[in-house]
């Protein structure tokens, strides 16, 4: 059966995700993330994809990305191809290390803020902290306790696009005011930063895991 055709226009907008083949990890170290995020921090310049977003979760990662020259393939086929050819030398493997193309699905600008949440979420969205995309903790089972472990798991986690700014200020330049606009209507860079921040760590803390954005998109 042949693959659907990838809708791919100037400006468009994507959630784009990939995962290893057979669940596999693609990131095994601190050095597999910082590779990655280099070649990902290229997209820019190479092929003008703006980046608003970003989390790289062990055995997949998740983009948002801002696609203003119609090359999405393009730009993914060298971002993944790239990535498989250093981590393959560097770990004496062969073979695809990716399942299949990447998944992008296409959203409107208005649901940007919505979905840069949900990808922001994931490092929380876990099992191991009371809750994931198919269960949500009911609000008696919230503690002040779990809240705090949530909150803290979010801050401490090292492979998302707003932790990436703070030990590399020079990044700042894949910073795109519009998704930050949902949360305040004006103010400085710093502003829209620490509000968009605040509203990640309530949402954390209470489990707002924003996993209805899937069946609004659909």
């Amino acid at each position: 059966m042949a693959r659907a055709t990838r809708v791919d226009f100037p400006g468009a907008w994507y959630h784009v995700l990939n995962r290893g083949t057979e669940r596999r990890a693609i990131f095994r170290s601190t050095r597999c993330c910082e590779k990655f995020i280099e070649l990902l921090s290229s997209l820019p310049e190479r092929f003008g994809v703006r980046l608003h977003g970003y989390a790289l979760m062990g055995n997949h990662y998740h983009l948002q990305l801002e696609n203003r020259e119609a090359n999405l393939s393009k730009a993914l086929h060298w971002l993944n191809v790239s990535y498989s050819v250093w981590f393959n030398r560097k770990y004496s493997r062969v073979g695809p290390l990716f399942q299949g193309r990447f998944k992008a699905i296409l959203h409107e600008p208005t649901e940007a803020l919505k979905i840069n949440r949900y990808i922001h979420l994931n490092p929380v969205r876990i099992a191991a902290l009371g809750g994931h995309e198919t269960r949500d903790v009911a609000a008696h089972e919230i503690t002040a306790q779990l809240a705090r472990r949530r909150v803290d798991a979010l801050e401490q986690y090292h492979w998302r696009f707003l932790r990436f700014l703070r030990w590399n200020p020079s990044s700042t330049r894949l910073v795109v005011h519009r998704v930050h606009l949902g949360v305040l209507r004006s103010g400085s860079q710093c502003e829209l930063q620490k509000a968009f921040r605040q509203r990640l760590r309530e949402a954390a803390a209470i489990g707002r895991w924003e996993t209805d954005w899937k069946a609004q998109v659909k």
